[in-house]
C-alpha cells in the first residue's frame, strides 16, 4: 500500500469502504445504535458501517437526528476504528453527499490530494 499523505483522508460510504482498508478515511451518516463500545453508523449511501470506539468516543449528547463526519482507520470491510466525531447538522442531505461521493470516484484527479515539492 502507498502511503498516506499527512490530512488527506478519502471521503467514503458503507460500499467504498473495503476498498481503503488499514487507510484513514471521513465517512459521513447518522449513529443507528450508540452502546457499547461497537457503535452501528449508517452511511450517506443508506449502507450500515461498525465504528470501533476503542481509539475515541461519540458526544454525549449527540441526537440520532444529527449528521456526523467520523475520521478513522478502517479495520475491515465493514468496521472503522474512530478517531475523531465532527457533528455536522440535522439537515444535512446525505443523498446529496452521497451523490459528491460517486462524483468524486469518476474524477479522482479533481479530489486527490496536492503534493508539494520542498
Amino acid at each position: 500500500m502507498a502511503a498516506q499523505p499527512d490530512g488527506y483522508y478519502p471521503r467514503v460510504n458503507a460500499a467504498t469502504l473495503g476498498q481503503h482498508v488499514d487507510m484513514i478515511v471521513s465517512v459521513v451518516g447518522k449513529i443507528a445504535s450508540p452502546v457499547g463500545s461497537v457503535v452501528q453508523m449508517q452511511c450517506a449511501d443508506g449502507g450500515m458501517i461498525h465504528l470501533s470506539t476503542e481509539h475515541g468516543e461519540l458526544p454525549i449528547d449527540l441526537s440520532s437526528e444529527m449528521v456526523v463526519e467520523v475520521i478513522g482507520q478502517v479495520n475491515s470491510p465493514q468496521e472503522v476504528a474512530l478517531f475523531v466525531t465532527r457533528e455536522l447538522s440535522t439537515d444535512t442531505d446525505l443523498e446529496t453527499y452521497n451523490r459528491m461521493l460517486m462524483v468524486q470516484a469518476k474524477f479522482p484527479q479533481y479530489f486527490a490530494p496536492v503534493v508539494v515539492e520542498q
